[in-house]
C-alpha cells in the first residue's frame, strides 16, 4: 500500500512525502493534526495548517485514512486504514487517562461485542465514534514503578 502512495506521490513536495512516511510509520495509533504539525517542527519544516488538512483528507479520500472526532481532543483524529496489517474495518479507540496518548484497538474479537451489544441488547455500536478509557502500558509501567518505591 505504501509503494502504491509513493508512486502517486512522486510529483508531490517533501512534506507530502515526509507526512505519508510519519502517517504510515505510526499504524497502530491514532494521529492528530498536532501530533503531526509537532514532528515536522521537529524535522525543520514549516507547513500551515491547510497544508496537513489536504494532504490527510486527500489521504482518507483514497480510502488509506479514516477520520474521527474524539471527545476532548481538538479537531479530528486520523487512522490508517491497511487491509493487510490492520484487517478489522470497525476498530475502536482508547485513551489514556494519564498521558491522554491515542491508542488504536484493532481485534478480530471486536466484531463479536458488536455483534453481542446487537444482539442482546439491540444497540447498534458506531465504532468510529466509540472511545474506550484506559491506561497505556507506558504509564501503567510507570505507576507500577512509582508505586514500589
Amino acid at each position: 500500500m505504501e509503494e502504491k502512495i509513493s508512486k502517486r506521490q512522486a510529483y508531490h513536495t517533501k512534506h507530502a512525502t515526509t507526512i505519508v512516511n510519519y502517517v504510515f510509520a505510526h499504524k497502530q495509533e491514532v494521529l492528530t493534526i498536532a501530533d503531526l504539525k509537532q514532528y515536522l517542527e521537529k524535522q525543520g519544516y514549516s507547513v500551515g495548517l491547510a497544508t496537513l488538512y489536504r494532504q490527510l483528507d486527500r489521504l482518507e479520500s483514497e480510502g488509506f485514512l479514516r477520520k474521527r472526532h474524539v471527545d476532548g481532543v481538538s479537531g479530528f483524529c486520523y487512522q490508517v486504514m491497511d487491509p493487510v496489517t490492520n484487517p478489522c474495518k470497525q476498530d475502536l479507540c482508547m485513551k489514556c487517562e494519564e498521558c491522554g496518548r491515542m491508542i488504536l484497538l484493532s481485534c478480530e474479537h471486536l466484531e463479536q461485542l458488536y455483534e453481542h451489544v446487537q444482539t442482546k441488547h439491540h444497540i447498534i455500536l458506531q465504532p468510529q465514534k466509540t472511545l474506550f478509557y484506559g491506561m497505556c502500558d507506558h504509564c501503567a509501567a510507570n505507576k507500577e514503578k512509582g508505586n514500589t518505591r
